[in-house]
């Protein structure tokens, strides 16, 4: 997800990371704030992405 000011990259954990073949993505804790005009709430799998309209 993302635009010319940003982007976030979400895969599944066991997934290769490309370029390589012998990294694998693992799951893990992260809090990002994210600006914007409306409340957003929404869960990809484990993931929770919210956002607070200023």
């Amino acid at each position: 997800m993302g635009d010319l000011h940003g982007l976030l990259v979400l895969v599944s954990a066991g997934r290769p990371w490309m370029p390589t073949e012998d990294r694998i993505a693992t799951m893990s804790s992260l809090d990002v704030r994210i600006d914007a005009p409306r409340p957003l709430d929404l869960r990809l799998g484990a993931a929770r992405i919210r956002s607070y309209a200023d």
